[in-house]
C-alpha cells in the first residue's frame, strides 16, 4: 500500500467561487502535523485538503463537480474543500481535536474575528464548530498539548487586538479560552516548544508591528511570563525553534519583512540569546522553516520572500554558518514554505504557496543539492499557507514525529515529516 500525505492549503478567492465534490479522507491517525501561520488581507478564503498518493495517477483535468486529481511527476493530488466561507483566513492547522482518532482542522477568520474548528466525521465530511467569536483580527494559529493533559489544544493570535491566546481542550473538542498576552503588538506567528527544558510547553511569537521576537515561559501551570528576544526585528513575520548550532538546546530562527532580514538567535542554554544575521538582503522576508534538507544532520533554513518572489535554502555547516541557494525566484508573492518527504526517497522536499501566481508548488529534492519544480495546484487563487500531514496505513500516531518542537518539527503548517 502506498503512502498518503495530506497537504492542507488556504487561499483567497480572487474571482468567482470554485467548488469541488468532496473526496474520501483516509480514516487513519495523523503521523505528523506542522502548522503554517499565514496572512493575507483579501476577500474570501478556502480551506483545502489535497490528498496525495504515490500509486495513482491521472493526467486529464476533472469534469465539473468531480474531485480534481492534480498530477505532478509520479505523484497525484486529490483536492477536497473543507470550508469556503472563512473571511480572509490567515492560518489553517490540523490535529485530533476531539479524541476520535480522525484528523480535524482549525482555521482563523480575520474579518469576523473568529476561530473555527472542523470536525472530521471519518468519511470525508467536516462539521463546523465555532471555537472563538471574539478574537479581533484572528491571524496565526497552532496546535500543541499546552497543559500536557494528553489532548490537543489550539493556540491563536489576534493581530488587530494584539492578543496571544490558547484554547484549553477538555479532550472532547470543548474549549476554554486562556489569554496569554493582550499587549503583543501585531502578533503574527505562534509556535511551541520546551525552550527552557523544564518539562512544560513554552510559546514563541513574532510581532510584526512591534518588531519583536518574543518567548513566553510556562511556569508549569500554564501561566506565562514574556521575554523579548529581539526588539529590532522590523516587521517580524515568522519565528520558529531549532537547534541550529548542535549544542543540544533550542535556538530561534526568524524572518523580518520590513528590514529584509533572516536571522537566528543563539541560545546559551540559559535562554540568553545572541543575534546572528543569516541574510540581510532578502526583499520582504516572510516565512522561515528549519529542517535538514541535505541530510547532513544539521538544521538548515528554508525561506519564502514576498517581494523578490523567492524560495531559498540556507545550508548550515553545523556551527550556525550558512550558505545560500536560490531554489525558485518566480514564486510570485511567496508567503510560506515547509518541507516533507513527498516522494518517499528519504529526503525532504520543499512545499510552498505563492499568492500572486495562485500556486501551491513542491520542489523535488534530488538528494544532490538540486531541486526540480513541480506543482500541486496552479489554480489556487491567492495561495497563502500550507502544512502537511503524513498518514501511515496502521493508523498509529507516531509520538516522536509529533514532537519535533513538541508537535511536528517544531508547522507544514507541520513540521518535519519522516517521511519527512
Amino acid at each position: 500500500m502506498g503512502r498518503t500525505i495530506l497537504i492542507f492549503a488556504i487561499w483567497v478567492l480572487l474571482g468567482n467561487s470554485i467548488t469541488y465534490a468532496q473526496g474520501g479522507l483516509a480514516n487513519n491517525g495523523p503521523k505528523i502535523i506542522h502548522p503554517a501561520n499565514t496572512s493575507l488581507p483579501v476577500a474570501q478564503a478556502k480551506v483545502v485538503l489535497s490528498k496525495m498518493t504515490s500509486e495513482s495517477r491521472q493526467d486529464s483535468l476533472p469534469r465539473e463537480n468531480e474531485p480534481p486529481q492534480i498530477t505532478s511527476g509520479t505523484l497525484s493530488f486529490n483536492k477536497l474543500v473543507v470550508a469556503s466561507d472563512v473571511d480572509q483566513t490567515h492560518s489553517v492547522i490540523a490535529g485530533d481535536l476531539n479524541g476520535d482518532g480522525n484528523l480535524d482542522v482549525a482555521a482563523t477568520d480575520y474579518v469576523d474575528g473568529a476561530v473555527f474548528w472542523y470536525e472530521n466525521d471519518g468519511n470525508g465530511g467536516f462539521v463546523t464548530h465555532m471555537l472563538d467569536h471574539n478574537l479581533v483580527g484572528a491571524y496565526p494559529s497552532h496546535v500543541a498539548d499546552v497543559d500536557l493533559d494528553g489532548d490537543t489544544d489550539v493556540l491563536a493570535c489576534g493581530y488587530d487586538s494584539d492578543t496571544v491566546v490558547w484554547y484549553e481542550n477538555d479532550g472532547r473538542g470543548n474549549f476554554i479560552r486562556r489569554d496569554v498576552d493582550t499587549t503583543a503588538n501585531g502578533a503574527h506567528s505562534v509556535v511551541t516548544a520546551d525552550l527552557d527544558e523544564d518539562g512544560d510547553i513554552d510559546l514563541l511569537t513574532s510581532n510584526q508591528d512591534a518588531g519583536t521576537v518574543t518567548w513566553y515561559e510556562n511556569d508549569g501551570g500554564s501561566n506565562f511570563t514574556r521575554h523579548v528576544i529581539d526588539n529590532t526585528a522590523g516587521g517580524a513575520k515568522r519565528a520558529d525553534f531549532a537547534d541550529v548550532d548542535n549544542d543540544d538546546d533550542l535556538d530561534v530562527v526568524a524572518g523580518s519583512n520590513y528590514v529584509d532580514e533572516i536571522a537566528w538567535y543563539e541560545n546559551d542554554g540559559n535562554q540568553e540569546f545572541t543575534k546572528r544575521v543569516i541574510d540581510s538582503s532578502v526583499n520582504g522576508a516572510y516565512f522561515v522553516f528549519p529542517a535538514d534538507l541535505d541530510n547532513d544532520g544539521n538544521v538548515d533554513v528554508l525561506t519564502a520572500s514576498q517581494y523578490d518572489h523567492s524560495i531559498r535554502l540556507y545550508s548550515n555547516d553545523g556551527s550556525g554558518n550558512f550558505s545560500v541557494q536560490l531554489i525558485d525566484n518566480n514564486a510570485e508573492g511567496a508567503r510560506s514554505v515547509i518541507a516533507a518527504d513527498l516522494d518517499g526517497d528519504g529526503d525532504l522536499d520543499p512545499i510552498s504557496c505563492s499568492v500572486n501566481d495562485d500556486t501551491v508548488g513542491w520542489y523535488e529534492n534530488q538528494g544532490d543539492g538540486t531541486f526540480t519544480q513541480r506543482a500541486v495546484d496552479s489554480f489556487a487563487d491567492g495561495a497563502y499557507g500550507v502544512f502537511a500531514v503524513d498518514f501511515e496505513p496502521d493508523g498509529d500516531v507516531d509520538e516522536q514525529d509529533l514532537a519535533r518542537f513538541l508537535e511536528a518539527f517544531g508547522t507544514a503548517d507541520c513540521r518535519v515529516f519522516p517521511e519527512s
